[in-house]
C-alpha cells in the first residue's frame, strides 16, 4: 500500500512539470523582439506546456502602433510588430502681439488633443497718435494733454509748459478781443521779420487764440499755429513768399477762402486733426485755390477730408492720406488738374460727390475698403489704366462716378450686390463715354446696379457668368459697341431696358434659361436679327421694339403679345402666332415689316393701335369670334387690300383703319352698330361701302377724304350724318332714308361730283354741309326742313333750283353764298317769321337770284337779308314759275 501511495506521488510531480512548458521565452525592448530558446533541462523534462497565443492590433495613432501577443492559458504576453505612428494633425491659431504683451502661436492636435505654443513674437509697444488738449496751459499755470495708444485706447498724460512762456513769439504780434469781456482773441502780424513765427496760444492778457487773423506779407519760412486756434481767416497768409509748409492744428473748423495765394514756396500743408463733419462748412470757398501748394498730408488724428478743402487747387501733385481717414467730402479735390498721386490708406469707405471729379488722375486703384462712390467724384479725368478693381465691400456708386474718364483695360466687379443711387439716363450713367473695354465679374457678384455699364466706349462683349440670376434694371443702355453677351447658368431673368439702345448687339448666348423678359429689354437692338423666345414664360411690354429682328419663335403657351413688344421692328415680315394667343396687345405690332397676319381664332381682343403704320401689310385675317376692333388698329396700314370682318363684329374704333388708302372694298356686318370717328377717314382707294342696317349714325369723319368712294348704301333706320363723314369723297348720288334728321356740319364739303341728294325726312342741315358741291344741280327740300345752317351750299356752282319746303324757319347767313348759277329761289311763308338783325349777311351774297315780290310782302329787313327772292309760294307753284 505505501508503495502505491509512492508512485501516484510520483506521477502528480512530474505532470505539475510538464504542465507549463514554455514553446519560446520572448524577451522584448523598444528597438526588437528577442526569441530564447528553451534550456538543456527543459528539453529533458518528460513534459511541457506549449503557449496558445491571441492577437490584439493596436492601430497606428499621432505617438504609436503594434500588436500585442497573449497566452489563453497561462496569461503570459508581449509587445511586437512595430509600426510607424501618425503624427500629430495640428490646428494652429496666431495671438498677435499686443502693445504690452508678447504673441505666440497656440497647435492643438485635432486627433488626440495635444496642445503646446510655439513662436513667440515681442510686444509691439503702444501707438501713440498727436497729443489731444484736456487743459489749455495759461501764464501761470501748465496744461495737462493726452495722448491715446491707437491700437489698445491706453493713454498717457503729462503737463506741458505754455506757448507763450516757452518758445512763442512775443514781438510783432497784435491781439484784438473777438468780443468785449471775453475770454478769446485774434492773433494778426504787425511788423515781426523773424524766420519762424510762432503764434502764441495766449495773448499778453490772458486771452485765449482762437483765430488767426492776418498774417499777409509775413518773411517767415515757417508760421507756427497755436492748439487753440479753431479759425484761420480769409488770405491769412497772403503773399507770405517764403513760406514753406504749414501744419493746421487739431481744432480748426473753419479756413477761409484764399488763405495761401500768391506764397509761392508754399509746397506742403499737414492737417493733424479734422474737426468738421461730412454736411457742415469747413472751408470757405477755395482756401487753396490760388495756392502753390503740392502735396497734402493728413495726420492720424483726420478721419475726414473736408468738403471742397482744396478744390481748383491747380498746383496740387500728391495726396496722402492718414490711416484713419475714412471719408473724403464732397468736392475736396475738384478741379486738381496737376494731381497725379493719391496715397490711399485701407479704411476708407466713402468718396463723395466730385471729390477728384476733373483731377489730373491718370491711374486709379481704389482700396478695398470702400464702401461709396458719389456722383461725378471721378469723371472728366483722363485715365489710362489697364485694370480698376470695384472691391467686395462697395455698395453705392453715384451718376456719372467715373463720366468721361478716359480708358480702362479692365473692369473688374467683386462688389456683392452694388447699388446706384438714383439715375435718370444713360447720360448720367456711372462710367458713361468713359472707355471700358473688358468686363470681369467676381463668382460671387449677385447684382449690379442699374446703369453701371450704361453709354461705355469700347466694350464689345460681356460675360455675365456669377451668380446673378436677373442681368439688372437699364444695365447696358446705349453701350453702343457690344456686339455680344454671354449670359450664365443662373440667369432667368432680363431687367427692364437692360439692353435697351445697344445698336451693336447681335448676339445672346446662354438664352435657352431665360424664363422672364422685362418691358423695353432689348428695345433699339437694331443688330439683333433672331430671337427664340420658346423657354419664356413672361414677355412685357416693348421687349423687343425697335429691333432688326427678323425671326422670332414664340413660346407656345403664350397668351398676350404685351405692349408695343414687336413695335417698330421694320425687318419683320412674318411671325406664327400661337394657338393659345388671347390678346394683341396695344402698339404690339406699330409700324413693323409684317406683310400678312393670321391671326388665331382664340384672339378675343385686338387693343388700339396693334398694327399701326404697318405699310406694307397687305393681308389679315381677323378670328372668327372677334367682337371689337379698336382705335387705330390699322392706322395708316396704307398697302391693306382686304379685310374680312367676322360676323361676330359689334364695335369698330376711332381711326381703325385711318388712310388704309389701298383698301378697295368694304362690307359692315349687321352686327356692327358702334363706330368711332374717322374710322375710314383716308381711305382712298374704297369705292363702294354698304353701311350695317343696325347702324343709326354715319360717325364724324367716317369716310372723309374716301376720295374713290363712289356709291353708300345707307341702312333704313339712319337718323344722322356726322360733321365730315363724307368729306371729299367721289359720291355722285345720296338718297337719305326718311328716318334721317340731321346732317351734320361739312357732312359732304366738297364732293365735287355729287349730282343729286333726297333728303329724305331731314329737318336740319348743318353749316357747309354741302358747300362746294360743285356738280350739284338742284336742291329740292323736304317740307320737314326747319334750319340750315351758315354756308350750308356755299360755292355750289351748278346748281341752278332750290326749293326750300314748307317749315323752313331759320335760313342762316350765306347759306347760298356764291351759288353764281341759281336764278330762282322760292321762300316759304313760315320763313318770314325769322328775326333779321341789321347785321346779318345775306344767305344769297355773291349768287345769281332774282326776285319778283311786291315790297308789302317782305319787311325792309327780310328784303335786305333775302335779297331778291319770289315769297310765299308752294310748291306747284314754284314749279309752274320755273317751267315758265
Amino acid at each position: 500500500m505505501k508503495r502505491i501511495l509512492i508512485i501516484i506521488l510520483s506521477l502528480l510531480m512530474l505532470g505539475s512539470l510538464c504542465a507549463c512548458r514554455p514553446e519560446k521565452e520572448v524577451e522584448t525592448d523598444t528597438e526588437e523582439s528577442t526569441v530564447t530558446e528553451p534550456s538543456s533541462e527543459s528539453e529533458d523534462a518528460t513534459a511541457e506546456h506549449v503557449h496558445n497565443y491571441t492577437t490584439t492590433v493596436i492601430p497606428p495613432s499621432c505617438t504609436e502602433g503594434y500588436t500585442v501577443y497573449s497566452c489563453e492559458g497561462c496569461g503570459d504576453s508581449y509587445s511586437a510588430d512595430y509600426v510607424a505612428a501618425l503624427g500629430h494633425v495640428l490646428h494652429k491659431t496666431v495671438i498677435p502681439s499686443a502693445c504690452t504683451q508678447g504673441g505666440y502661436t497656440h497647435a492643438v492636435c485635432t486627433v488626440c488633443g495635444y496642445e503646446y505654443d510655439e513662436e513667440p513674437t515681442e510686444a509691439t509697444g503702444h501707438q501713440f497718435g498727436d497729443w489731444e488738449i484736456r487743459e489749455i496751459a495759461s501764464l501761470t499755470q501748465n496744461g495737462t494733454r493726452v495722448c491715446r495708444c491707437r491700437a489698445c485706447d491706453f493713454q498717457k498724460t503729462e503737463t506741458y509748459e505754455h506757448a507763450w512762456n516757452a518758445s512763442a513769439t512775443k514781438t510783432g504780434i497784435g491781439f484784438r478781443d473777438i468780443l468785449e469781456g471775453g475770454i478769446t482773441c485774434e492773433a494778426y502780424l504787425i511788423n515781426c521779420t523773424d524766420s519762424t513765427i510762432r503764434i502764441p496760444s495766449l495773448s499778453p492778457g490772458g486771452k485765449i487764440v482762437t483765430v488767426v487773423g492776418s498774417f499777409k506779407g509775413a518773411n517767415a519760412e515757417e508760421i507756427l499755429i497755436p492748439e487753440t486756434v479753431a479759425k484761420i481767416g480769409y488770405q491769412a497768409f497772403h503773399n507770405c513768399r517764403n513760406l514753406r509748409e504749414l501744419h493746421i492744428p487739431q481744432r480748426v473748423t473753419l479756413l477761409g477762402a484764399l488763405l495761401a495765394e500768391n506764397s509761392p514756396n508754399l509746397k506742403t500743408v499737414y492737417f493733424h486733426a479734422v474737426n468738421a463733419a461730412p454736411d457742415t462748412s469747413y472751408t470757405e470757398a477755395g482756401a487753396f485755390t490760388n495756392s502753390s501748394v503740392e502735396t497734402v498730408i493728413f495726420g492720424e488724428g483726420v478721419q475726414l477730408v473736408p468738403t471742397r478743402l482744396f478744390s481748383q487747387c491747380k498746383t496740387l501733385r500728391r495726396v496722402e492720406l492718414g490711416s484713419r481717414v475714412t471719408s473724403i467730402a464732397m468736392e475736396a479735390f475738384h478741379g486738381t488738374t496737376a494731381l497725379t498721386e493719391v496715397v490711399w490708406n485701407g479704411v476708407l469707405k466713402e468718396i463723395h460727390n466730385g471729390a477728384f471729379c476733373g483731377s489730373g488722375l491718370t491711374s486709379l486703384t481704389l482700396p478695398p475698403s470702400l464702401e461709396s462712390i458719389g456722383t461725378t467724384a471721378f469723371a472728366d479725368l483722363s485715365l489710362d489704366c489697364e485694370q480698376l478693381l470695384l472691391g467686395e465691400r462697395l455698395q453705392t456708386i453715384g451718376e456719372g462716378a467715373f463720366q468721361n474718364a478716359g480708358r480702362i483695360g479692365k473692369l473688374l466687379i467683386s462688389s456683392v450686390s452694388l447699388s446706384s443711387k438714383s439715375t435718370i439716363s444713360q447720360y448720367f450713367a456711372p462710367f458713361y463715354n468713359t472707355t471700358v473695354e473688358s468686363v470681369e465679374l467676381a463668382p460671387t457678384v449677385t447684382r449690379l446696379s442699374p446703369y453701371l455699364l450704361s453709354g461705355v466706349n469700347g466694350l464689345r462683349e460681356a460675360v455675365l457668368d456669377c451668380n446673378m440670376t436677373e442681368v439688372s434694371e437699364r444695365l447696358f443702355v446705349a453701350t453702343a459697341m457690344l456686339e455680344k453677351v454671354t449670359l450664365g447658368d443662373r440667369i432667368t431673368s432680363i431687367g427692364e431696358f437692360a439692353f435697351s439702345d445697344c445698336a451693336s448687339l447681335h448676339t445672346v448666348e446662354g438664352f435657352e434659361n431665360v424664363r422672364t423678359v422685362r418691358g423695353s429689354a432689348f428695345a433699339g437692338c437694331s443688330s439683333l436679327k433672331a430671337i427664340d423666345l420658346s423657354g419664356v414664360t413672361t414677355l412685357e411690354s416693348f421687349a423687343f421694339s425697335h429691333t432688326g429682328l427678323e425671326a422670332v419663335t414664340l413660346p407656345n403657351t403664350l397668351e398676350e403679345v404685351p405692349q408695343g413688344c414687336f413695335a417698330n421692328c421694320t425687318d419683320l415680315k412674318r411671325i406664327q402666332l400661337p394657338e393659345a394667343l388671347k390678346t394683341v396687345g396695344f402698339d404690339a405690332f406699330a409700324s413693323s415689316g409684317l406683310e400678312e397676319i393670321d391671326l388665331p381664332d382664340s384672339v378675343t381682343e385686338i387693343s388700339g393701335y396693334a398694327f399701326r403704320y404697318c405699310v406694307g401689310l397687305e393681308r389679315v385675317k381677323l378670328p372668327r369670334n372677334l367682337k371689337e376692333i379698336a382705335e387705330f388698329t390699322f392706322d395708316q396700314c396704307t398697302n391693306l387690300k382686304s379685310v374680312e370682318l367676322p360676323a361676330t363684329l359689334e364695335s369698330i374704333g376711332s381711326s381703325a383703319f385711318f388712310f388704309c388708302s389701298s383698301l378697295e372694298s368694304l362690307i359692315l356686318p349687321d352686327t356692327v352698330s358702334r363706330f368711332g370717328d374717322n374710322c375710314f377717314s383716308g381711305c382712298s382707294g374704297l369705292k363702294e361701302v354698304r353701311l350695317s342696317d343696325s347702324m343709326t349714325t354715319v360717325p364724324d369723319s367716317m369716310f372723309s377724304y374716301c376720295s374713290s368712294l363712289e356709291s353708300v348704301r345707307f341702312p333704313a333706320n339712319l337718323t344722322s350724318v356726322g360733321s365730315n363723314a363724307f368729306c371729299g369723297t367721289a359720291l355722285k348720288q345720296v338718297i337719305l332714308p326718311d328716318s334721317c334728321k340731321t346732317i351734320g356740319h361739312i357732312a359732304f364739303y366738297q364732293c365735287a361730283q355729287l349730282e343729286s341728294v333726297d333728303f329724305g325726312g331731314v329737318t336740319e342741315i348743318e353749316g357747309s354741309a354741302f358747300s362746294f358741291c360743285s356738280s350739284l344741280r338742284e336742291v329740292i327740300l323736304p317740307d320737314t326742313v326747319e334750319s340750315i345752317g351758315a354756308w350750308a351750299f356755299h360755292n355750289c356752282s351748278s346748281l341752278t333750283k332750290v326749293y326750300l319746303g314748307t317749315s323752313l324757319t331759320f335760313l342762316d347767313y350765306y347759306a347760298f353764298r356764291e351759288c353764281t348759277g341759281l336764278r330762282t329761289v322760292y321762300l316759304p311763308q313760315s320763313l318770314l317769321s325769322m328775326k333779321i338783325a341789321d347785321s346779318n349777311l345775306s344767305p344769297f351774297q355773291g349768287s345769281g337770284t332774282v326776285c319778283y315780290v311786291e315790297p308789302p310782302t317782305l319787311s325792309s329787313a327780310h328784303y335786305g337779308y333775302f335779297g331778291s327772292v319770289l315769297c310765299g309760294y308752294t310748291y306747284e307753284q314754284y314749279l309752274q314759275a320755273i317751267a315758265s
